[in-house]
């Protein structure tokens, strides 16, 4: 499907996934205190466009939470027609310091809110059924344990 649109112009979808992290947390929390979980999004884009993206994360309800800084995911390499040639590779870290950890411990469910945005009049963007974000999620936590230790006599 060739389209065009100009610069006023945007497309959004939104996907959710289940993302609850909690008994892994909680198995963490029993031993040691998370001071920064890390979410480590490894993306490949076969979208003919850049796209700009944020993270919502909802509660067992789909209430918010709390929502990422929103990021841009490059576009894929296209052809003077617009169709996509060479899906591009990134990386993107989200951290939550230690005020936050809670909030995402909360989360059980992450929407993923991607928007295409036009740029003038003169670009072309040919949408074709094969083309899509790939995007791979892994969570890391942080953390610190106190030991103690005892002289035995």
């Amino acid at each position: 499907v060739p389209f065009q649109f100009d610069a006023t112009t945007q497309i959004t979808y939104t996907d959710t996934i289940p993302a609850d992290i909690t008994s892994t947390i909680s198995d963490i929390t029993d031993i040691a205190q998370v001071d920064t979980l890390c979410l480590y999004l490894d993306i490949t884009s076969a979208l003919p466009a850049t796209v700009g993206v944020k993270l919502l994360f909802l509660d067992d309800e789909f209430n918010l939470i709390r929502e990422s800084t929103p990021f841009e995911i490059t576009s894929a390499e296209v052809d003077e027609l617009g169709k996509v040639k060479t899906p591009t590779i990134q990386s993107k870290t989200i951290q939550f310091g230690n005020d936050l950890v809670e909030d995402i411990v909360n989360t059980k469910n992450i929407m993923f809110e991607v928007r295409l945005k036009g740029y003038d009049n003169s670009s072309k963007i040919y949408i074709q059924s094969t083309d899509k974000i790939d995007i791979d999620l892994s969570v890391f936590a942080k953390a610190k344990i106190n030991l103690t230790s005892g002289i035995n006599n």
